[in-house]
């Protein structure tokens, strides 16, 4: 149990924290440029997440269901113990492995159901449809349609640092 929490805090900790590994010539943006781009990721993920919602016709807002992000999950996990044998997270943390997205994927969950959504890269929205069942979240439907370009600029900071770099 200790070995599995000193591993998932590890990998929380490499996962989301930029500054661990640094390689060279790596993009070294200034504060300012990068608490642009946290706005700008920020409405590019809304911008998918309100794509896929409308294609599917689902409805999904913040009063009717919990929004959570792979790394909200993580931490929801330690933070109700992190159980190797938690079927509930298990069953949602396999969702989230090897998918190749636009954006961050989202899972959208009430306490009986859910869905994950994400864009693949081709443009593709994505939905699955869970339950509750037995301790453990449960696929009941997917589907795929093709959804709208969502268009990724980059920052004039970024570009100059780019530039720079070369």
């Amino acid at each position: 149990m200790k070995q599995f929490l000193i591993l998932l805090f590890t990998f929380i900790f490499v996962m989301f924290n930029p500054g661990v590994f640094y390689a060279e010539g790596r993009l070294v943006l200034s504060p300012e440029c990068q608490e642009q781009a946290k706005v700008r990721d920020s409405l590019y993920n809304k911008g998918i997440m309100r794509d896929i919602i409308s294609t599917f016709n689902l409805d999904i807002n913040e009063s009717s269901y919990g929004e959570l992000s792979l790394k909200d999950l993580l931490i929801a996990h330690i933070l109700y113990g992190g159980q190797i044998d938690d079927t509930y997270f298990n069953s949602l943390i396999t969702l989230f492995s090897n998918l190749n997205t636009r954006g961050e994927p989202r899972l959208f969950v009430k306490p009986l159901n859910g869905y994950f959504l994400y864009k693949k890269t081709d443009n593709t929205n994505v939905m699955i449809r869970l339950t509750l069942e037995n301790k453990k979240w449960t696929v009941i439907e997917t589907q795929k349609k093709m959804g709208k370009p969502i268009d990724y600029k980059l920052l004039k900071c970024e570009e100059e640092n780019i530039k720079n770099r070369n």
